[in-house]
């Protein structure tokens, strides 16, 4: 009879530690730095000085340019521990709005405020992908207790075999 390997929960530890350490600062940073630009996309701008504006806007920015840094090390990670579903999810729930926004609202002035749903979906992604993650690592590191009881255990009876 074949002998089955059970499936490894886990692939590289390293990459999913990295990768859950950079969704979570990229949510606690991310997020609060994004509703800000927002309110102060859509409130009025005349009363808020340059001084606070400027730094709000690099920010922005920064934020907005994050996704697509870190998009490729994301999918790398996924495709690496055979997480083709969060991938998937991944097209519908980011890439394929992206895409329909471009499609319906090709006007630059509608663009710009409408691209802004593609990055909030991301996070919003990143949020659940986080909690899979801690999921994952908790499963992960009580399969490596549990292998280290079953290694203990079976030494405690060879050397009780051995005594007797």
């Amino acid at each position: 009879m074949m002998d089955m390997k059970p499936k490894k929960i886990i692939n590289d530890i390293y990459l999913v530690e990295r990768l859950k350490k950079i969704l979570f600062f990229q949510i606690a940073v991310s997020l609060p730095t994004l509703l800000l630009l927002l309110i102060l996309l859509f409130t009025l701008q005349k009363d808020i000085p340059i001084l606070v504006l400027v730094p709000v806007y690099i920010l922005g920015g920064a934020v907005i340019a994050a996704p697509v840094l870190f998009t490729p090390y994301l999918l790398y990670v996924l495709i690496k521990e055979k997480h083709y579903g969060w991938i998937t999810f991944f097209f519908f729930m980011v890439v394929l709005p992206y895409i329909v926004i471009l499609i319906i609202f090709f006007d630059y002035i509608l663009l710009s405020a409408w691209l802004l749903v593609p990055i909030l979906l991301f996070y919003f992604y990143c949020y659940l992908l986080k909690y899979s993650i801690n999921e994952w690592l908790l499963k992960y590191y009580a399969h490596e207790q549990l292998e280290e009881q079953k290694i203990e255990s079976a030494k405690r009876r060879k050397e009780e075999e051995e005594f007797w």
